[in-house]
């Protein structure tokens, strides 16, 4: 029997990653599904050895998250398909064993309906495979394009069984995706009701709120997390082998600006929060339930994006948890107003127990605790936005086929290296930007990510990107090398996390439509989305930070924006058919220069300096004076205008976040985080 080349394919990824209510929930999908493929990959690796192995490459516990897509050559004498089926069943057993260990202690629980979560969770993978014979070494390239082909149509010719359970009519879908019945039996949402449940031991045990139903596949997402958790040492770092990352909240990477304050405003900022924590513990707090890990990197080595002179150095190493000790800290979600009455009541829901304080009185009096501790930061409150990165490798099909028609199978594992060595990399980017990653495999990134970062991440992981892949595909075109796309999704740190990450897939899409480009997607709470992309070489990162350098020293005002968005509306408001004027972007760009002319700075004291008024034109690509050079579509010229609106305020939410962290008795800068 020849030498065969062996493709495999587990699904589904995007729908069920997608599916989270929770950060907890988006990361244990991840883990979930390259725990999956790496337990099929090992087994793969067991029977024919490591160097049969193309994509991945090698295997072992410090190795990032492995793809769903893992390609093997056979050697002589191995059959296909039961080295398939042995990778399968591994895939099976592993996922059965996660099972057992997520849902020990509930075989004996009456509102638990096991058969069918277990049903659910066995009918949760696709294991799809296609195999070919390789004649000899030159054939590689021709086989592998012909299997990928062959897997694409295998794909395309699912086959549709009859769902393997039965539950009767009415019972509620899972709150994470609707997709399957709740496997918790509505008696339990009765006993909660009447109070013979409490919230605190449906969470402890089911890992729900009040109103939450989750299937089987939901509760495997929120009970494998908190074994994951579980499963520390005391220094807070995982044993041996169970290398999984620390995840954290979205409200806790809201607030990771204020890290960076209390960093730079040094022992009396830390004592002010000691202070706020034993007010809080003296209020009957339990704040040992809301600590967290810190992750690999303890501290992370920041610098200020926008490199202002003055007394506040320009980097500085800064805790990645508050009132941190060792590897845990104190999660952010303390420092929100609007946090403080549902983790009282939580406490006291869980406890049984009550302070001798009324609930209303206690939140009240934490509330006030609360704002003098951020009085003494020099804050009103802290950031409520934060970001959600997701990247893709742009080109990557096209590189795959072009190395393997060149280097054939030695080329393929020297680009499989480079991409593990990226993923690898991932790790200490994210945390030494002070974000949280979620997921690095192969060359998809998915991070947590403050505002005052954000933007230097995403350029950081693009650098690395390009620096990790450069010796493996430096026999291609400079044109056909892979680069990275990255969208950022910056959201309310109290939005769905199934909503956040919609939003993070549309800006990597948007990204992605040009390539090589960065893609920023800002949703407020008041008002629509805003977006802008560009290439990664129109210097988007360094404009936004330009622009807030500017909003921050006030010598270019908040309003500008919304008053170049406004200028627009008249020329997009046409009946349809209607013809435009070929002078109608002439008529709008003298609107704009008429507009920026009489501008103010931000407290309306000067008009705009000329060096400020002349960067807004510019990056219009028009002159302070008419005539234009050449005459500019209306068209061409009302996208230009809405992208520049878009940049100004997509940097006012971005200067929040460097406000909070970096505007620390600097002269000229705005003196709270709004």
């Amino acid at each position: 029997m020849p030498q065969h080349l062996l493709l495999i394919s587990l699904g589904p990824v995007q729908d069920f990653i997608a599916s989270a209510r929770r950060c907890q929930d988006l990361w244990f999908g991840s883990y979930l599904l390259s725990d999956l493929s790496r337990a099929t990959a090992q087994d793969l690796e067991r029977q024919v050895g490591a160097t049969a192995l193309i994509f991945p490459a090698a295997l072992g516990n410090d190795k990032p998250a492995v793809a769903n897509k893992i390609l093997v050559c056979l050697p002589d004498g191995v059959s296909p398909a039961t080295a398939a089926q042995q990778a399968r069943e591994a895939m099976g057993d592993r996922l059965e064993e996660l099972a057992d260990e997520a849902f020990a202690g509930l075989e004996t629980d009456r509102r638990f309906h096991e058969r069918v979560a277990r049903q659910q969770i066995n009918d949760l993978m696709e294991f799809q495979w296609v195999s070919l014979p390789v004649p000899d070494p030159g054939g590689y390239a021709a086989v592998r394009e012909q299997a990928e082909a062959l897997l694409a149509s295998r794909k395309n010719t699912r086959l549709w069984g009859p769902v393997p359970w039965e539950r009767p009519y009415g019972i509620p879908k899972s709150s994470l995706d609707g997709a399957r019945e709740s496997v918790l039996d509505e008696s339990l949402y009765d006993d909660l009701k009447q109070g013979r449940v409490t919230a605190e031991e449906a969470r402890r045990r089911y890992g729900i709120s009040r109103t939450e139903r989750l299937c089987g596949i939901g509760l495997l997402k929120r009970l494998g997390c908190e074994l994951a958790l579980a499963a520390l040492t005391e220094e807070g770092e995982p044993p041996p082998g169970r290398a999984k990352p620390a995840f954290h909240s979205s409200s806790h990477m809201a607030a990771a600006p204020l890290l960076t304050r209390l960093a730079l405003l040094g022992k009396p900022a830390q004592e002010a929060l000691a202070r706020y924590q034993q007010r809080l513990r003296e209020l009957g707090l339990d704040l040992q339930r809301l600590r967290i890990r810190t992750g690999t990197a303890r501290q992370a080595t920041l610098t200020d994006p926008l490199g202002q002179p003055g007394p506040v150095p320009q980097s500085i190493s800064v805790d990645r948890t508050f009132s941190q000790r060792n590897a845990v800290g104190l999660d952010g979600s303390v420092l929100y107003e609007d946090r403080l009455s549902d983790l009282f009541e939580e406490h006291r829901t869980r406890t049984g127990k009550d302070s001798h304080l009324p609930l209303d009185r206690a939140v009240e009096e934490a509330r006030q605790a609360l704002r003098g501790f951020l009085r003494s930061l020099g804050v009103s409150r802290p950031p409520i936005y934060y970001a959600l990165l997701q990247a893709d490798g742009d080109r990557m099909g096209q590189a795959i086929q072009r190395l393997g028609q060149s280097a054939g199978m030695a080329g393929h594992r020297r680009l499989a290296q480079a991409l593990e060595q990226f993923a690898i990399g991932c790790q200490p980017i994210v945390e030494g930007h002070a974000g949280s990653l979620i997921y690095a495999g192969g060359d998809d990134v998915l991070a947590l990510l403050p505002l005052h970062t954000a933007a230097s991440c995403a350029d950081a992981l693009r650098k690395a990107f390009v620096d990790a892949l450069a010796s493996a595909v430096e026999t291609l075109p400079a044109a056909e090398r892979p680069t990275l796309s990255v969208g950022l999704a910056i959201a309310h740190h109290l939005e769905p996390m199934s909503f956040v990450r919609e939003l993070a897939q549309r800006a990597e899409r948007l990204a992605k439509q040009e390539r090589d480009s960065l893609a920023v997607i800002v949703s407020k709470r008041s008002g629509g989305d805003v977006e802008r992309s560009a290439r990664w070489s129109a210097g988007l990162v360094e404009r936004l930070h330009g622009w807030c350098q500017l909003l921050g020293a006030e010598e270019l005002p908040d309003g500008i924006a919304f008053e170049l968005e406004e200028l627009c509306r008249p020329f997009e408001l046409r009946a349809p058919g209607e013809e435009v004027a070929d002078q109608g972007g002439a008529v709008l760009f003298a609107l704009v220069r008429r507009a920026v002319g009489r501008k103010r700075q931000q407290r309306g004291a000067e008009l705009l300096a000329n060096t400020v008024a002349d960067l807004l034109l510019v990056q219009l690509g028009i002159g302070a004076v008419l005539p234009e050079p050449t005459p500019v579509p209306l068209g061409e010229a009302l996208e230009r205008v809405r992208q520049l609106s878009a940049e100004l305020q997509i940097a006012r939410v971005l200067l929040d976040g460097w406000t909070a962290a970096w505007a620390v008795a600097r002269p000229g800068a705005a003196g709270e985080a709004q």
